[in-house]
């Protein structure tokens, strides 16, 4: 299941994010997912939930476009 492995790479992107730009709390994230993707969108929000949890966007809500 990839959509575990993107998840986790987008919360790694926010903490070296959180670094650069001071902030230590998100609550609303936009995700763009191409056609071609092959991610399920509803996999991936399953993902987030789990590896966000005790983080900077623990309860964040992720937006899929």
């Amino acid at each position: 299941m990839h959509e575990m492995y993107l998840a986790e790479n987008v919360i790694t992107l926010l903490e070296d994010a959180s670094v650069k730009q001071n902030f230590t709390r998100v609550n609303a994230l936009w995700v763009e997912i191409g056609r071609l993707s092959h991610v399920e969108p509803e996999a991936l929000l399953f993902c987030f939930e789990a590896v966000s949890q005790n983080t900077l966007a623990d309860k964040a809500k992720l937006n899929i476009i």
